[in-house]
């Protein structure tokens, strides 16, 4: 049998000896790898609650029903660039999970999916270099032999999930496959100064023109987050989208802002720990009255200084409020980090340097502005009577500072370095974005705040 097939049926490594009496019970009690989160490309890509589309996306040649709820599955990680799936219908009742015992031929314990007259196995392969998934070897029949040319090594197979029984050897005290896909931990939720907009080559399946243009970069702040604070966050669902408001965010939506991926808040849990969002720029307009500064004027009195700040002191305390209640239900005890938007540009009263000219001061006032909406929205929620348990569970986290303590300080488009991207003609969703230098500034803001 070929290393691709598998690959594709193996269910989890065995780290562990044989079932035989004569091996201790311990010999075998870390024999399953588990994985809470699945990650390709070294883990800059997470396909935790998207592998299902994944295999849409990518296995067009799969059989009817494979792509189904109905059936069992079992999906896995193999090493950085694989995630293989198993699946057979639900007429198929003889499939099931087992240990294969040690031999002196195979050294190794595994658990592999057997007894099943009409399993499917396949393979999703990531390709780093087109930063693309294929879908590789679709295969079926049972799977009953081993191989010893199998993972292990440098590349071991984790179990994510499965949904067929599964047999484990007589005195196994280990870890368990889980029997649902695990939720994630930390949900990153919010629009471009979350996903990470300005900052390509973006993640798969988030720059499909006129498709999905969420636009989620590897370099984002939720995913320097997600490999930096001790593992805690490791398990993370990201969906923050380019363009996203209160209302995408609640409701989702088929268009900018979430390009049918359903409402952001779909991904909490009851097992979420920390949540992360940026929001309200959308509502408000910020992008037109960026515009607006560059092209023509956004000074006080203007059309669209009047405008956005019409926007701001308007309905934007209640779509803000009705987001942060939202999340504090659908998150269990979760903490939520409801994060300001930094100062793109300084104000030259206070000797800053000149970034977009005479507008510059009213850019800051419109920052504060929105910030202090936020804010104040934030202690609303925050200090509800009704629910004295949110005082401790929703907090604003500014990204500026009066006294030069937060990173963003001084780091303005006109300053060198900036922690902005500039106006872009090419690609102008690109213009005014934090840079990968903005983001890690974001990242240790939330450092602080999680440690």
């Amino acid at each position: 049998m070929n290393k691709v097939l598998f690959v594709a049926c193996v269910i989890s490594i065995m780290m562990a000896t044989a079932t035989s009496p004569a091996h201790a019970t311990s010999d075998m009690d870390d024999a399953v790898q588990l994985t809470s989160t699945l990650k390709v490309n070294e883990g800059s890509i997470d396909v935790t609650h998207s592998w299902r589309q994944l295999a849409q996306d990518t296995c067009t040649n799969a059989p009817t029903g494979f792509l189904g709820t109905t059936g069992n599955y079992s999906v896995a990680q193999y090493g950085n660039n694989y995630i293989s799936i198993a699946w057979s219908p639900a007429s198929d009742t003889s499939a099931k999970l087992a240990f294969v015992d040690r031999t002196e031929s195979y050294p190794e314990h595994y658990v592999i999916l057997k007894d099943s007259p009409s399993a499917y196995y396949t393979d999703i392969l990531y390709d780093s270099n087109n930063n693309s998934f294929v879908c590789t070897d679709f295969q079926s029949g049972p799977y009953t032999s081993n191989d010893p040319s199998g993972p292990g090594g440098s590349k071991p197979y984790k179990a994510f999930f499965t949904t067929y029984p599964v047999v484990y050897p007589d005195g196994y005290e280990g870890l368990r496959i889980p029997t649902s896909q695990p939720n994630a931990k930390y949900v990153a939720m919010g629009d471009s100064f979350s996903s990470g907009e300005g900052n390509p080559a973006y993640e798969y399946g988030t720059a499909n023109d006129g498709l999905n243009e969420c636009h989620r970069s590897p370099v984002a702040y939720p995913r320097l987050l997600q490999s930096s604070v001790g593992g805690g966050l490791s398990s993370t669902t990201f969906v923050a989208c380019s363009g996203a408001t209160t209302d995408n965010v609640l409701h989702g939506g088929s268009a900018a802002g979430s390009w049918g991926e359903g409402p952001q808040v779909d991904a909490l849990s009851e097992d979420t720990e920390v949540v992360t969002i940026t929001v309200g720029g959308n509502d408000v307009g910020f992008k037109d009255y960026a515009v607006a500064c560059t092209i023509y004027t956004c000074s006080f009195g203007s059309v669209a200084h009047t405008n956005i700040m019409s926007e701001i002191t308007g309905p934007l305390s209640g779509k803000l409020e009705s987001v942060y209640n939202k999340i504090l239900e659908e998150s269990g005890d979760a903490k939520v980090y409801v994060l300001g938007y930094p100062y793109l540009v300084g104000d030259l009263a206070d000797g800053d340097c000149m970034s977009l000219g005479s507008n510059d001061g009213d850019i800051v006032e419109v920052t504060d502005a929105l910030n202090a909406e936020i804010s104040a929205s934030v202690a609303f929620v925050r200090y509800n009577p009704a629910h004295p348990e949110y005082e401790d569970r929703i907090e604003f986290v500014p990204a500026n500072s009066d006294n030069n303590s937060s990173p963003f300080d001084g780091k303005i488009l006109c300053n060198v370095p900036s922690y902005f991207n500039g106006v872009d003609l090419i690609e102008p969703e690109n213009s005014f974005h934090p840079n990968t230098l903005g983001h890690a500034a974001y990242k240790t803001i939330m450092e602080e705040y999680l440690n």
